[in-house]
Parts: C-alpha cells; sequence; structure tokens
C-alpha cells in the first residue's frame, strides 16, 4: 500500500488562544502515525484539505516559511519512499520515522553504534555481555575520534585507530576485538538505505591474533579425575569441578553447560542440543556423541545437570582447585572444551569428525585444538619406528 499524508491538528488540543499543534498524518500499509513539526498555528486556519497554511492577519510574515517548512519535510519523507522503491525494499512507518532522523544529516559513528548495538539487544538478537563489550568499543571510539561520522571510516581511518590503541597498551585481541565492532556495524550499516558508507573501510585486514590455546594433558586430567572425592575441595568446588570435567569430556562450551538439562534428549550414543552461541543462524539440532564415562559428572539427570554458581565465581573455583592440584595453568570455562579438542586430537586425529563434534562451521577454528606436546612427538616417532620395523643400525 503507498504512502499517503496528511496535514491535520488534534482537535482535541487546541489552546484556549485556539492554536494547535500541527502534524503529519502518515499511514503506511494501514499503520497510522503523527508526525509533529514544531509550531503551532490557529486551528481555524489550518487547511487541512489544500495542506497548507493560511494568513493568521493581512501580511502575515511567517506563514509562507512555515508553509515552506510543511512542503520540506513532505519533499523529505516523499524523497525516503522513493529511495526504498528504487531499493526494492518495504518501507514501513517505523523505518520512515527512524529514517528521517538520517535524512540529509551525516551520523556519526559512534551514535550508529549506540542505536544499533541497542536495537539488537532489544530485539534479543545480542545478549547484556555483547552489548557491553560494544559499548567499550565505543567508549575508545570517543577517546580517540568521538565526531567521527560514518562515511570518514575507512581503511586509512581503521589504520590510525589501531595504531592509536596500541600507542595506549591495549592488546592484540583487544585490538583485533574493537576493529572487528566496528566493521560488523558498518557492515549493518551499508543495508540501510538512508546511509552512506564508505566500503574502503573493508580493505582493513584484521586478522586474529595468535594466541596459546590452554588445555590440559593427560596427566593433568588424571589428577582431577582423583580430586573429585577430595575432602580438601568444598561443595561449591566439588560441583564446578564436575561441571568443568563434564566440558573436558564432552566439548561443550560454558554456556551449554548452564543449559544442559533432561530435555537434551540424553540416550546411550548422545546428546541433541541448538547451542547458545550462533542459536540466532541454527535451525538443526547439533548431536554430540557422548561417552558413558562423562554422564558419571552429572549431577541431576531429572531437570538442569548441573546447579552452577556465576560464571565468575565459576572460573574463581577452577583456579583454587588448580592451585589444590599443583596445576600449573590458568583454568576458565575455555579450557574444558580446550581440552576435548586437544584429546580427541591426540588419540583419534579425525579433524572432520572432531569439526561436526564441536559444531564449528569452519575446519580453520578445529585446527587450533590440533596442538602436540614434546612427548606427543616422540611418541609419534616411536610408532613410526615400530611401523617400519627397524631393530638395529648399522654402522658406517
Amino acid at each position: 500500500m503507498p504512502l499517503t499524508l496528511k496535514l491535520t491538528y488534534n482537535k482535541d488540543r487546541v489552546k484556549k488562544s485556539g492554536e494547535a499543534r500541527v502534524y503529519l498524518r502518515i499511514t503506511i500499509d494501514r499503520q497510522t502515525k503523527p508526525m509533529k513539526l514544531d509550531f503551532y498555528w490557529p486551528a481555524d486556519k489550518i487547511n487541512e484539505e489544500r495542506a497548507i497554511l493560511l494568513q493568521r492577519y493581512s501580511d502575515d510574515p511567517d506563514v509562507q516559511r512555515r508553509n515552506l517548512q510543511i512542503k520540506n519535510r513532505i519533499n523529505d519523507i516523499t524523497d525516503i519512499e522513493t529511495q526504498y522503491s528504487l531499493r526494492r525494499r518495504i518501507l514501513t512507518i517505523e523505518l520512515l520515522f527512524r529514517d528521517i532522523g538520517f535524512y540529509k544529516r551525516r551520523i556519526t559513528l559512534v551514535k550508529w553504534m549506540e542505536y544499533k548495538i541497542m536495537d539488537r539487544f532489544n530485539d534479543g538478537e545480542i545478549e547484556e555481555g555483547t552489548k557491553k563489550n560494544g559499548f567499550s568499543t565505543i567508549d575508545s571510539i570517543k577517546s580517540f575520534r568521538k565526531n567521527a561520522f560514518i562515511d570518514d571510516v575507512n581503511k586509512t581511518w581503521l589504520s590510525k585507530y589501531s595504531a592509536f590503541l596500541r600507542k595506549k597498551g591495549s592488546a592484540p585481541g583487544t585490538i583485533w576485538g574493537r576493529i572487528k565492532d566496528i566493521k560488523a556495524y558498518l557492515a549493518y550499516a551499508e543495508r540501510e538505505v538512508m546511509l552512506v558508507v564508505d566500503t574502503d573501510y573493508r580493505n582493513f585486514q584484521n586478522s586474529p591474533p595468535e594466541t596459546d590455546t590452554v588445555f590440559l594433558n593427560q596427566r593433568e586430567l588424571n589428577i582431577l579425575f582423583d580430586m573429585v572425592d577430595s575432602i580438601e575441595l568444598t561443595q561449591l568446588q566439588r560441583r564446578v569441578l564436575m561441571a568443568f570435567l563434564f566440558q573436558c569430556t564432552t566439548s561443550l562450551r560454558i554456556s551449554d553447560v548452564y543449559r544442559a538439562n533432561s530435555e537434551w534428549n540424553l540416550d546411550p550414543k548422545s546428546l541433541q542440543f541448538i547451542p547458545k552461541k550462533g542459536s540466532k543462524r541454527r535451525s538443526k539440532k547439533l548431536v554430540v556423541p557422548i561417552m558413558p564415562g562423562a554422564k558419571t559428572f552429572i549431577s541431576n539427570l531429572d531437570g538442569m545437570f548441573f546447579n552452577l554458581p556465576t560464571e565468575q565465581e565459576y572460573n574463581r573455583s577452577l583456579k583454587e582447585i588448580a592451585a589444590k592440584s599443583q596445576i600449573h595453568k590458568n583454568l576458565s570455562s575455555h579450557v574444558g572444551r580446550h581440552t576435548y579438542g586437544y584429546l580427541f586430537m591426540k588419540y583419534i586425529g579425525n579433524m572432520k569428525a572432531l569439526q561436526m563434534i564441536m559444531g564449528h562451521q569452519s575446519p580453520n577454528t578445529t585446527q587450533r585444538y590440533a596442538h602436540l606436546e614434546d612427548e606427543d612427538l616422540f611418541n609419534a616417532v616411536m610408532k613410526m619406528q615400530r611401523e617400519i620395523n627397524i631393530s638395529t643400525l648399522k654402522k658406517a
């Protein structure tokens, strides 16, 4: 249905002076919403049929200016409708009122990101943590160039922003995350009809930094297996350890361990669920094969599998457990999943199978678990010796 608009005023809100707020009543697809204009006019001088204001008195100096203001606003609305039509996009009443704020204005990157982050959060597309990270990126942009417009941001701008963060002492991972955020929200801006984006920003290479993936080897994992029934652990620490070992033996992310429950079709062979990460994009359940021993770590089979504290307390408890176990590694909720990946590659060595189990979209993500320790390298060489049957070495 085409857009229609009408000059009008609220008949029930006429002042004692006879003046009323002037509106444009806009209708799109049977949805109607009034757009306020920032002035009042005598109600009996508002000609709704001709969509103009009449003179309040002879030689009224303001009538021409106000009528031009009305005409310009109508032209703006019509132009927005035309832009949507040209791009074959559907214009809604909500989009029109939003885009009036963008029209013929250069929007700063900060304002756009603030708007879009809250829009995604309110729609349930992102969670509180992602929202906080986004606003941390916004704070860093404010420190760099608060008033930078969206179309200012290109490859050169991102290069200077990256150098600014390095000079401030930001870690490589932090810089990568900040630029990743900016590029993501510029991509959202590109999809908008009324925003202008310099696509040169895409040419800025933003590769994730190389980081060491912390995992437990078999010896360290055996120590934790033995710790399960230790009297040294508090009840909270034991609950955390059981959940952590469940991670180590199933590959589940901590976000899914917190959600794991009896409705996940736990059968003798597998768990079936939609992972929390990327759930907006997924429609098919992930099937994770589960070894029988992993089930022994589940606290409750009739409801939620685990009764866990906050993730902050969970990580703090893991560090306390590591200290008691004399494991000199920085244990966190991520280490459990990393440990599963490392041990799978060590003992099974099938990267395609691991990719399917862990639910990775790209094999490059799975590659990070193909770690080998010195002992693994030696054992691999010894296995080769057995296979080629070297018994003696002939001296030259």
